[in-house]
């Protein structure tokens, strides 16, 4: 499985649009994300995989990081490029 720390997602979230997958619970999504950010809970995350593009490189992240190693593995799986966000978004503030 592919991660990237926090600090290098942020540079390249900064200079280029990116497919960020955030796969946490839709409220804990709301109280707080990563802009541009699209909510796709790990729950729901399987039976949504028609909205990725096959050929995009995704970003996935949650709170701190386990969530978003098991959807990356699942991605992953299903043979999408993804990626783990290390950190989550606890650590985006750095």
């Amino acid at each position: 499985m592919t991660s990237i720390s926090m600090e290098s997602f942020k540079n390249i979230h900064e200079k280029n649009p990116v497919s960020l997958i955030d796969v946490r619970p839709e409220a804990l999504y709301q109280e707080n994300h990563i802009p541009g950010a699209v909510n796709i809970s790990l729950e729901e995350l399987e039976n949504r995989l028609a909205e990725l593009s096959p050929t995009d490189a995704h970003y996935i992240v949650c709170q701190r990081g386990v969530k978003s190693e098991v959807a990356t593995a699942l991605l992953t799986e299903k043979g999408f490029d993804a990626t783990n966000v290390e950190g989550g978004t606890l650590a985006w503030k750095i």
